[in-house]
């Protein structure tokens, strides 16, 4: 077995770093609610309330009349057609 010298000068230790977190880099690039954080086992109360919003404005939205007038105006603007149908579902 050979032997090599031991490196007579000292060295600095390596500062401690923290791994970077991928969620991050994905949270940039995606309106979904990802890498949200934890309090225990719950999410933070920014994050919860934040859901909770957005949640009833999506269930008002649903239950909300189709406004077709305002939306052919708005696409008209941008020089888009629109096609008024009709449907038996309901």
């Amino acid at each position: 077995m050979s032997e090599q010298p031991m490196n007579e000068q000292p060295t600095e230790p390596k500062p401690h770093t923290t791994p970077a977190n991928p969620w991050l880099e994905l949270r940039r690039l995606t309106p979904a609610r990802i890498a949200l954080g934890r309090t225990g086992t719950s999410l933070p109360t920014s994050a919860q309330l934040d859901f909770q919003f957005a949640h009833a404005q999506a269930r008002d939205a649903v239950h909300l009349a189709f406004d077709h007038q305002g939306i052919s105006a708005q696409l008209a603007k941008k020089g888009r057609e629109t096609l008024l149908l009709h449907s038996a579902a309901t």
